[in-house]
């Protein structure tokens, strides 16, 4: 990122990566290294954790963050055996949310947050950056079928609308999620 960046840059840039949904969740990832002035450490812990009253994770630089590769390679697992299991998204949703500590979205509800493109992206440019990983020899970090029928369907999730690994139905109290039926490829 800080290529081609004037000189002295560096030494005050730094990466933070929220977890998402950003207002639930309560790391964040940081990235300082030894190009920064020493001072940017203990800024950024302040930033984090003083001000912002979130939990600082420090990683190394690496490509789409700690948080994303190690999520999308378990999803990209949940999907396998979801599937496999015939486990309706919903129960995989209830099964890894609050239960598991995480955000009450569950799993598919927050790809649909962030956005099947988002998940995509991830997993292609993981397999880009890093070939020898294990996940990427072994076609864990191969995109399965359903994110391929989304993408190509422009199903995005939130961010094109109301459809992604859900399909979201009327308002308000009315509201009804259909969600993908991971063989069949379509919403009920």
């Amino acid at each position: 990122i800080v290529k081609n960046m004037p000189e002295g840059f560096e030494q005050c840039f730094c990466i933070l990566h929220f977890f998402n949904p950003t207002r639930m969740m309560p790391l964040v990832e940081a990235v300082v290294d030894e190009k920064n002035d020493p001072c940017i450490k203990g800024f950024v812990f302040e930033l984090i954790q003083g001000i912002l009253g979130k939990k600082v994770v420090w990683v190394k630089d690496t490509p789409n963050f700690v948080a994303n590769c190690i999520g999308v390679q378990g999803l990209f697992a949940v999907l396998k055996y979801a599937k496999e299991m015939e486990i309706p998204i919903s129960v995989v949703d209830k099964l890894f949310g609050p239960i598991l500590g995480r955000s009450g979205m569950g799993i598919f509800k927050l790809c649909d947050f962030v956005g099947i493109d988002t998940i995509y992206h991830v997993a292609r440019n993981f397999a880009a950056e890093c070939p020898d990983d294990s996940a990427v020899v072994s076609g864990l970090m191969d995109v399965p079928t359903c994110v391929k029928y989304l993408l190509v369907k422009k199903f995005l999730g939130n961010k094109t609308g109301d459809q992604g690994f859900y399909l979201k139905k009327g308002k308000g109290k009315d509201k009804e999620y259909w969600e993908l039926d991971l063989t069949f490829l379509e919403h009920k």
